[in-house]
């Protein structure tokens, strides 16, 4: 019997972990009085960026508790993958070198960081020290520095995972990578919450989405 339920738990525990989230009302401990529902329902239900981490979090969000350099990752490369695809989506009639010359228009002016590492011929990253194969988002960590050239490791080369971000991290990211300096304003050396970058995100994806239909729309 105590081998059934083990065997019961974990095939629960799979469910669990494999569970998606499409509705922000599945966010346990964010109610629609919460500041940050709107964003949050915008990076679930328009962009369909959070909820990796959620589920193995019992889909609680926990708006309150610090943003740290993991959370950040799975996070922004969903983000730019969407854009990617929402931009090829939209092109798909284009023939594929004007695609690919019009997305590294986009990148130019909007993914500084990417396309600035583009120009200087940049061939990756070094592995994280503290980041291998088994780590759960190891492909995750990994494609933010190598292919979106978007680096959190410090001089030893540490990607740090739990990490907390202050809202000058967030601030110099949004401003060097992505040459937005309206998004995160008034930054103090706090670290910045969970629920507040929600914020920052949201007002970051509805201008890169923006750009890519007006963009896309040129054909």
């Amino acid at each position: 019997m105590r081998k059934i339920g083990i065997g019961f738990m974990f095939i629960f525990l799979l469910a669990q972990a494999g569970a998606q989230i499409k509705m922000v009302k599945q966010l346990k401990d964010i109610k629609k009085d919460s500041i940050y529902y709107v964003a949050l329902k915008n990076l679930v239900e328009r962009y369909g960026v959070i909820g990796t981490e959620e589920t193995r979090q019992g889909n609680n969000y926990f708006p309150a508790n610090p943003l740290n350099h993991r959370a950040f990752a799975i996070v922004m490369v969903t983000a730019l993958d969407r854009l990617h695809e929402k931009f090829n989506r939209l092109a798909f009639k284009m023939e594929e070198n004007t695609r690919d010359s019009l997305f590294r228009l986009f990148t130019k002016k909007h993914f500084k960081g990417y396309a600035d590492s583009a120009v200087k011929h940049l061939t990756g990253y070094a592995q994280y020290k503290d980041i291998n194969n088994d780590d759960i988002d190891h492909a995750c960590i990994k494609k933010l520095t190598n292919f979106y050239r978007l680096k959190l490791g410090d001089t030893e080369n540490t990607f740090s995972p739990d990490k907390p971000m202050t809202e000058k991290e967030l601030g110099k990211i949004f401003i060097d990578y992505f040459g937005e300096r309206s998004v995160v304003t008034r930054a103090t050396s706090a670290n910045a919450t969970r629920g507040k970058w929600a914020i920052y995100l949201d007002a970051l994806l509805e201008r890169l989405n923006e750009s890519v239909i007006d963009l896309a729309s040129f054909q």
